[in-house]
């Protein structure tokens, strides 16, 4: 059942992200494939955590968000935003031969910016709101004063409002799996 599911998210999540027409979505969809992004939790002790977790926590967030925006806000940028904004959690988040979770280490701190930085790698051009939305949508976890002002700039934007609310809502209900 868990796998129907999966395939499921899977087929969803693709064609929303094709759906935006976007210049480099292929090879966005391509990393999700390689990268286990239909597979793994959304993390490891927290919500979503089971096989699955991230897609199933991405759609979540698309459609928290999708019932809060408004026409002002392109279709296109909640759907990268939503779907994308927890990317970096595929290079996180693996699974041992006895189904248990576990964790790469990271050398970049801060899930938002290291996503940020995958989409932009592979080519993928994200517009001002979409990356102050994906950089930020946890809030505010500044150490440093330009981040703060790149966290300012988030704070004004209709985009970041919705996808951090959106985050936020689906994961506090989705509780974790002991």
């Amino acid at each position: 059942m868990v796998y129907l599911k999966n395939l499921y998210n899977k087929a969803i999540i693709i064609k929303y992200l094709k759906s935006t027409h976007r210049e480099g979505v292929d090879k966005i969809i391509e990393y999700m494939k390689e990268n286990n992004f239909f597979e793994v939790p959304s993390s490891k002790n927290r919500h979503h955590n089971w096989r699955g977790g991230l897609a199933q926590h991405s759609l979540g967030v698309l459609k928290k968000a999708i019932e809060k925006s408004n026409d002002e806000i392109p279709q296109d940028r909640i759907i990268i935003s939503a779907l994308l904004h927890d990317i970096c959690k595929t290079r996180q988040f693996y699974f041992d031969e006895n189904g248990n979770i576990k964790t790469k280490k990271v050398k970049t701190p801060g899930h938002g910016y290291r996503s940020v930085r995958i989409i932009e790698d592979l080519g993928f051009n994200l517009t001002e709101d979409e990356r102050l939305a994906i950089r930020w949508h946890m809030g505010n976890w500044s150490e440093n004063e330009e981040a703060k002002k790149d966290r300012a700039k988030a704070g004004k934007s209709q985009l970041w409002k919705i996808i951090n609310a959106a985050d936020r809502w689906d994961a506090a209900h989705h509780k974790p799996k002991n």
